[in-house]
């Protein structure tokens, strides 16, 4: 078995002083002894870029890193990257956190996702609550919770629509998981070692 691990906004930025590139588990700290042991790895994606201590401290930085993330999310180019990692890797499992669960999504709409994969994780998903799941995934879990301050900043300001992270969604297996680790609460289920229980 084989798992992949797909970040979400920001995990190849570099923040100036504040926050390094994630490091070799995508921010899935729990998964640490498994990237050791090659039963995960993560697959690299988003905006390669080092800010600078002014730009980490504008908040349009941030605004302007997500909107380009939310294009690449979208092309093409980026979704046969992850599809051909994939095939690569021989993934069973996928685990997506925030603007990585958009990418996962859209990948499967329209490329497909390999055989070998039979189950999909989102950790507090940064997609629309109401997208149309139907024969899109072998498997679905949804990591939800109502509280968390990232996504309902997304859906109260910059989409108007609920996030699959806040709430239960049709189609999946939906598994509410309180978010109680700071200093960024929208990460706490991302660094949880539950999620390992529902690979094995």
């Amino acid at each position: 078995m084989k798992t992949v691990l797909v970040h979400g906004y920001a995990g190849e930025t570099r923040m100036s002083v504040f926050r390094p590139p994630l490091d070799k588990t995508a921010g899935f700290y729990g998964f640490g002894n498994a990237v050791e042991r090659q039963e995960a790895v993560a697959f690299p994606w988003g905006v390669d870029k080092n800010l600078s201590f002014f730009q980490a401290i504008n908040p349009f930085s941030y605004l302007n890193i997500y909107r380009a993330e939310e294009k690449l999310a979208m092309s093409e180019q980026t979704q046969q990257r992850l599809y051909q990692f994939l095939l690569d890797e021989h993934a069973t499992t996928v685990i997506g956190h925030s603007l990585g669960c958009r990418l996962l999504y859209e990948t499967a709409k329209q490329i497909g996702l390999p055989s070998t994969v039979t189950r999909v994780i989102w950790v507090q998903a940064g997609i629309d609550a109401d997208l149309s799941l139907d024969g899109v995934f072998p498997e679905l879990i949804n990591f939800w919770c109502s509280w968390d301050p990232t996504l309902l900043s997304s859906a109260f300001f910059l989409h108007i629509r609920l996030r699959a992270g806040l709430t239960p969604i049709k189609g999946a297996t939906n598994v509410f998981t309180p978010l109680w680790r700071l200093p960024n609460l929208h990460t706490s289920s991302q660094k949880d070692s539950l999620l390992l229980k529902f690979v094995c």
